[in-house]
């Protein structure tokens, strides 16, 4: 249901048919609705300049969300101690190391690309406050969304595009390549047979993005992905992934896997989507990929304990390009 929503973009003359360029720029867009997919996840649709404009976002980038910080204090001194207290500010129970800076900037990847002129739509996860769990402050980037993003009408700033790997679609040659790091200083070029994407939380959005514009045109490279969370309420985009998987049973395999206390494997639709319990294993990556894992283009993205252990999964199991977005 959606919360609210906003007037459409304007159509305006001589406007750049792009909203992003190849070069980095700090830019402004204005949310146009809010919808609450559950009570701790928002799609944030914001308005690009003009109606007919596209994103120009390359498929695996991303761009900073600047917004003010809630945890700001000012007139720190030279230890960072506050002043008013004579001690260290603290979030969530720990040193906020960002306490003095007034704008903070957090990495998005939206869930929409060209296929939406006029818009932009990211999943937002809000982290709500939970002094039981050692969490008190909540997220800093959640709190602002969930009381700056109530309504529509809201103006953010944007930077961007970032990120360090792409892929590049060739239409005009039919050349499909994954780009890892800038060609300018030594990039890389796949052109892999597979992909295995692992996912963790929140970092199932640039590799969402990535199976559906790679799934969109014909193509030869087939993709597994493994997502995992603590709970079932904690999947992100789950009917979208599985639809995805239903629309190409040929070319993706999923596998879900909760680590929470006392979770149960979710259920599934489709033969080509499975799950399971516990922490991303060798057996979990086994289900999605057939045959070696010598030659396979693994991308990660989520929490960096969850990195890790993934990229050493694959590692022993002869994994040699393994890469984090």
């Amino acid at each position: 249901m959606p919360c609210c929503g906003g007037k459409a973009p304007k159509e305006a003359a001589n406007t750049d048919p792009f909203f992003f360029t190849d070069t980095p720029a700090t830019k402004t867009i204005k949310l146009f609705r809010v919808d609450e997919i559950s009570p701790d996840t928002r799609r944030l649709r914001f308005a690009l300049p003009h109606k007919s404009m596209k994103l120009g976002l390359p498929v695996g980038g991303h761009f900073l969300l600047n917004f003010p910080n809630p945890g700001y204090v000012p007139g720190l001194d030279e230890n960072g101690l506050d002043p008013k207290t004579g001690k260290c500010p603290q979030w969530n129970e720990q040193e906020d190391i960002e306490a003095d800076c007034l704008v903070l900037t957090r990495p998005y990847t939206p869930v929409s690309g060209d296929e939406l002129p006029g818009f932009v739509d990211l999943v937002v996860k809000i982290y709500e406050k939970s002094p039981q769990k050692g969490f008190p402050d909540g997220g800093h980037a959640g709190q602002w969304i969930k009381k700056a993003l109530a309504k529509a009408g809201q103006t953010v700033e944007v930077d961007g595009p970032y990120g360090k790997i792409r892929w590049i679609n060739k239409s005009e040659g039919g050349d499909q390549y994954f780009q890892i790091g800038s060609p300018e200083y030594g990039g890389l070029e796949h052109r892999p047979e597979h992909v295995l994407l692992i996912a963790g939380g929140s970092g199932i959005t640039p590799c969402f993005r990535m199976l559906k514009e790679c799934l969109a045109v014909e193509g030869t490279t087939t993709f597994s992905l493994v997502y995992s969370n603590r709970t079932e309420a904690d999947i992100l985009l789950k009917s979208e992934i599985e639809a995805l998987a239903a629309a190409n049973p040929a070319r993706l395999k999923v596998h879900f896997t909760l680590t929470g206390e006392g979770a149960s494997a979710t259920g599934c639709s489709g033969e080509n989507v499975s799950s399971s319990t516990g922490r991303i294993s060798a057996e979990m990556v086994g289900k999605v990929v057939s045959g070696e894992v010598k030659g396979v283009l693994t991308l990660l993205c989520g929490p960096t304990g969850m990195q890790r252990a993934a990229r050493n999964t694959v590692k022993e199991l002869g994994g040699e390009h393994v890469y984090e977005f």
